[in-house]
Formats: C-alpha cells, sequence, structure tokens
C-alpha cells in the first residue's frame, strides 16, 4: 500500500520544531524552529512552504526571528482566507526582556500568499513572494519567580474550523513552569489577556497533550476540551460566551499501575467523537506502543477502554499522534477517521477507524500503511506529525471531480521537511455520484499490484524447480518423470547423461560414483589371497561393466556371484535381462587383445579407470558386449 504514497522532501536552514498545514488549503505548510537563544549561529524562523505539488516542496516565504529570543516551540494556524492566513507560535523572550517584564510566549503573525484557496497556483511562487506582518505578543502564563526563567509554550491546540461554530478557541500548556497550567482564550487574530476564557492549574505536573472537539450540543459556542498527563485524562467543558467559560476538570482515565516501578504512559490523545478518545500510549520500559480508545460514559464517572490496538513490532516508543476525519456519508452516516503515528525509529504508521453516527457503532482498527525509516527519509528524529484538513469536493461528484487526498506533513531536528500525499477512494465507487471518501487499504491498484507478485515468485520457483529437476534427472539423481536426458544432443549425452542412480528394486545401486578400483577392493577377494573365517562366510560378489546400447553410457552393476553361470563354455547372468534373455559377460581375462583396447579407452573417458592403476585391478571384472567391437569379434568367431 506504501507504494501508492508519493512523498516530497526539502531541507531547511534550521531546526524544526513544529509544524502546522492551513485548515482551508493543503497546499500551505508552515513550519517553526531555530537554533533558540544561544550563540550557535543558527536562526530561529516560521517558514510557509507551498506543498501543492505532490512531488516537489517549495518555499514561498520565511521569517527571520531575533536570534536573542527562543526558537519556535509550538505553532499553529488559527485563520485563514484565500489570500493570507494567521499563525500563533510560541516562542519565549530574550532572558533580559523576562527578567525586566514578562515572558511574551504567544505570538500571532499574518502571511500574505500568492495561492489560490484551492492549492493550485497559475505560476510557481517564487521565495519571497508573500509579505509577513506581526501582530500581536503576549504573556498568558502567570511569571516565573525563579532565578532561572525556564517555563516555555509546549503544547498549542485550536478547536476545528467548525461546521457549527465559526469561532474557534485555542489553549496552550506551559512546561517547566513552577506550577503549570493550561490557559483557554479566544482564537482571534492578536490574542491578548482580554480574550482569555479561563485557566486550570495542574499544580507539578505538567500536560502532554490537549485536544479540542464541538459540544453535541446545538449551541455554536460550546466546546469540550480534553488533555492529558502521563498517566490520566482529563474533561472540561468549554463555553465561549458564558460568564463561567471554562467548567471543572473531570477525570475520565487513569492509567493502572502494573508494578512499584513500571507504569505505562500516555503520550497524546485525539478526539475521534465526542464520545470516543483516542490515547496513544507507552507500555514500561519501551517495550512497546498501543492505541486505546476512551469511551465515555456519564458525564459524571470515568470513561473505559473500548477498544485497543499493539502498534508495529519496531515501534518500542511512540512520539506524535495526528488525525484527520474524512467526509461523512450521507446515507449512512458514516465516517472514517485516518490516524497517523511516529515511532523513535523514524518510522510512520497509517491506520484508519469508522464511526457510524447514526448507530454509534464504532469499527475496529484498519491497517492502512508503515511507512519505514528509510521511506520516511528523515535522518535524525521525528519532531511534529501533522496532517491537512480534508476538505470533500462538492457533491455530486462529476467526471470533471479530481482525485482526492490528504497530505501528512512531518518535520526533524535535521531540518527536514517530507510531505507525504496519501490517495483517497470514493465509497460507494462510480457511479455513485454522492460517495464519502476513505482510505481504502484494498484498493483494486492494491490487489492487482499484491497478485501480481505472488504471480512473479510462483513463476520463479516453478522454473526454478523444473531446470533443478532437469538436471537431476540428466545427473541420474532423481528418476527420469521429464525425461530431461532424450533432450540433449547424443554428443552431450555422452559426456555429462548419467543413467538413474538407483535400481528400481531394493535401491541397489546400479551405477557408482567409485571407481572400479575401489568396487574390487570392496567386492572382489583375489584368488591368491587367503581367506579367513569371516571372509569366507562373506558371500562373494560379481562387478558386472556393460554399455548401455541406446545412450552409450558404461553402467556399473554388482551382483551376487551365484546368479553368474557357465553356459555352453559362456558365463552368463542366470537373471533374464528386460528382453526375457540370459545376458551374456566375460572375465576381464577371457577378452581378446582388441576387445581389451576397447574397453580401457571406454573406461577412461568415464573416469573408472586409468593407466597409472594397471590391469591388475581389472581381474575378476566381469564385461558385457562392447558395441562395435566385442560383437562383431564374437560373431566373426
Amino acid at each position: 500500500m506504501s507504494s501508492l504514497i508519493r512523498s516530497s522532501k526539502i531541507t531547511l536552514s534550521y531546526p524544526i520544531f513544529c509544524a502546522d498545514f492551513d485548515p482551508q488549503n493543503a497546499g500551505l505548510l508552515i513550519v517553526g524552529g531555530g537554533g533558540g537563544a544561544g550563540r550557535t549561529g543558527v536562526g530561529n524562523c516560521l517558514t510557509l512552504l507551498n506543498t501543492s505539488r505532490r512531488e516537489e516542496i517549495s518555499k514561498i516565504v520565511e521569517i527571520d526571528l531575533s536570534k536573542s529570543e527562543d526558537s519556535v516551540s509550538s505553532l499553529a494556524v488559527a485563520q485563514s482566507s484565500d489570500t493570507f492566513l494567521t499563525a500563533y507560535a510560541g516562542i519565549n523572550s530574550s532572558e533580559d526582556e523576562q527578567r525586566a517584564k514578562e515572558n511574551r510566549h504567544l505570538r500571532s503573525f499574518r502571511i500574505d500568499h500568492p495561492l489560490k484557496i484551492n492549492g493550485q497556483v497559475e505560476e510557481k511562487p517564487q521565495e519571497g513572494s508573500g509579505k509577513t506582518t506581526a501582530l500581536s505578543q503576549a504573556s498568558f502564563f502567570k511569571p516565573s519567580k525563579a532565578a532561572k526563567k525556564e517555563t516555555y509554550q509546549r503544547v498549542l491546540r485550536l478547536s476545528p474550523p467548525g461546521e457549527k461554530s465559526p469561532h474557534r478557541i485555542a489553549a496552550i500548556a506551559s512546561s517547566l513552569a513552577e506550577q503549570e497550567e493550561i490557559v483557554i482564550f479566544r482564537a482571534v487574530s492578536a490574542p491578548q489577556k482580554s480574550d482569555e476564557l479561563g485557566r486550570i492549574s495542574l499544580g507539578k505536573t505538567e500536560a502532554a497533550d490537549i485536544d479540542i472537539a464541538e459540544a453535541e450540543e446545538d449551541d455554536n459556542n460550546s466546546f469540550q476540551l480534553a488533555y492529558c498527563t502521563d498517566s490520566a485524562v482529563y474533561t472540561v467543558e468549554v463555553s465561549n460566551t458564558s460568564a463561567k467559560a471554562v467548567g471543572n476538570p473531570g477525570l475520565i482515565h487513569a492509567v493502572p499501575q502494573n508494578s512499584r516501578s513500571s507504569k505505562a504512559k500516555l503520550r497524546s490523545l485525539k478526539f475521534i467523537t465526542p464520545e470516543h478518545i483516542l490515547l496513544l500510549q507507552n507500555k514500561p520500559q519501551r517495550t512497546g506502543a498501543e492505541l486505546l480508545i476512551l469511551g465515555l460514559n456519564d458525564p459524571d464517572s470515568q470513561g473505559s477502554i473500548v477498544l485497543r490496538k499493539r502498534l508495529h513490532k519496531t515501534t518500542k516508543a511512540a512520539l506524535h499522534l495526528d488525525v484527520c476525519h474524512l467526509s461523512k456519508s450521507d446515507s449512512t452516516s458514516s465516517r472514517q477517521t485516518a490516524i497517523a503515528i511516529a515511532s523513535q525509529s523514524g518510522s510512520i504508521e497509517l491506520l484508519s477507524i469508522t464511526y457510524n453516527l447514526s448507530t454509534g457503532h464504532l469499527s475496529k482498527f484498519s491497517s492502512y500503511a508503515f511507512l519505514s525509516p528509510s521511506s520516511v527519509a528523515h535522518p535524525a528524529s521525528i519532531t511534529s506529525l501533522r496532517f491537512s484538513h480534508f476538505n470533500p469536493p462538492p457533491l455530486p461528484i462529476t467526471s470533471t471531480t479530481k482525485p482526492q487526498n490528504i497530505k501528512l506533513a512531518s518535520t526533524s531536528i535535521a531540518s527536514t521537511v517530507v510531505v507525504h500525499t496519501i490517495p483517497l477512494s470514493p465509497e460507494p465507487p462510480p457511479p455513485n455520484t454522492t460517495p464519502r471518501f476513505i482510505l481504502n487499504p484494498s484498493s483494486p491498484i492494491s490487489t492487482a499490484q499484491t497478485a501480481l507478485s505472488v504471480f512473479n515468485a510462483l513463476l520463479v520457483i516453478g522454473i526454478g524447480a523444473f531446470l533443478l529437476q532437469a538436471f537431476t534427472e540428466i545427473r541420474g539423481g532423481v528418476p527420469p518423470y521429464l525425461g530431461a536426458t532424450d533432450w540433449l544432443s547424443p554428443r552431450m549425452r555422452e559426456l555429462i547423461a548419467r543413467p538413474y542412480m538407483f535400481s528400481p528394486e531394493g535401491g541397489i545401486p546400479r551405477l557408482y560414483p567409485d571407481t572400479l578400483h575401489d568396487l574390487v577392493r570392496q567386492h572382489v577377494i583375489p584368488e591368491s589371497q587367503p581367506q579367513d573365517e569371516s571372509q569366507s562366510a562373506t558371500k562373494p560378489k560379481a562387478i558386472i561393466v556393460r554399455q548401455d546400447p541406446s545412450t552409450g553410457n558404461l553402467e556399473t552393476e554388482v551382483r551376487p556371484a551365484q546368479e553368474i553361470d557357465t553356459v555352453n563354455g559362456q558365463e552368463k547372468i542366470v537373471k533374464a535381462d528386460t528382453n526375457g534373455n540370459p545376458s551374456t559377460v566375460r572375465k576381464w581375462e577371457d577378452l581378446s587383445a582388441d576387445e581389451r583396447a576397447g574397453w580401457r579407452t571406454k573406461l577412461k573417458e568415464a573416469g573408472q579407470w586409468a593407466e597409472g592403476q594397471g590391469e591388475a585391478v581389472l581381474k575378476g571384472v566381469f564385461f558385457g558386449e562392447l558395441a562395435g567391437l566385442v560383437g562383431g569379434v564374437v560373431g566373426g568367431a
């Protein structure tokens, strides 16, 4: 499936810590980071990237920030239109400003850009073609009384671009503070202290992640905020208009303690529906990671884990989580959510889950793709992971409707940005004109590719098995099922072919790999050698060498001596051959000089005898008729 996903990459001049897509335009991605307030020589920057082309990423505008201030720690697009976007960034003031005044950690920027709202460009924009305006700097966290000011804005989240509410809210969470807190405020273009809706005190515990969803009520200004620490999940009701805008946090889940020293840790959370929260949890001692679906029951009681999914076996610890809610089906009220998880090794795992709004049924997790570290291509640890927002095309779709996709951006501390373009499939497929769009693990292209790969593998295995069978037949290792020896020319058959090494009865070898000298030593007892009792008890054997009249190959056979008898003055094998006639054989000593010369030549060609061994080793060996020589000599006698 990963073969359907296209990727593009760009390397910037500074380490990147955060990123976000324009919610109205998947062709715009803003990233931020930098070297911090030190003398590293690496600047602090915000960069707006053009990701509308799936084969490349290009810079539209780069904002150079003060080197005396901290790097960009968190980032989100708050507002957007056809020609500009407004982004929030977490940037600490310089140490001198923090000591003298306050830490204005929340910044707001307006960036004008030449891209159209659909992400298409009439002409590729040149770097620097955008215009940037700093809108505001605000301080929401309580001032630190510590000598060394280390508090920074760890988390920045906004409510989704509402289907019901046009007014968004934002939440930020502190880190390394004396007293950790979450501050909720209205997401206006230039937020100030007066836009604060409320705050949640966390004491010494940091918020690992925050997510915001629209409340189920018809009230357009009601939201549900969820946040997690390492060990617990809480929800808070938020109103954009009421006097008490932020309610009291309610504990809905606590991570169970497995042992005294080890405990799983929550890393991130996302709303799947207002009643279901997706949790990313790392197991103790880097033994893996898993996804949990937390079902929210009664508002006054804790939720329950309704679904659990173990992540890929190579994921020892997960770092980042993001989701993308796809289009809803008008006929079935089903909606799929795409899920992405980045691991410590640099891999990205993609899954999906479907929720039916009318029945309340939640499907199981469905694996879509696993992107290995080599395919993600970040040289260092992933620092952020962000989906684009999916804006479905107008219905009904027509022949002019373009293929739909979503984008997934990841960044690294090694200054790299990688954007994966993930195709979506209509469900139901054409000719239906009012489909929803989904990640489809069983797409026809994927199925065809898998079938082709399996067919190619089976073809290679089949050809290899065929060639191996043919070779072993020619060399006499297996029975001749294919008749491969007959495919050879007479010359090649004489050089390399061997008859089947095992006789049909009892597996007695017909053609030995041993030389004739070895067989004589094993089976023939010279008459001049005295026999002891053990030798006399052993039945003597007769070695018979014959030439196959059809192939010309030599066959060496070991027979019991009692199967050879003298008939009319000639020694014959008593057991009939395949033609039903006794086979005539003669000892070496009984052969004529011409016959011996012919046999010596044949034995040397077959590697059964050498001149240096002498003819003594051939005494007592029986020989059949040698084609073209022995028959003629005997016939003329």
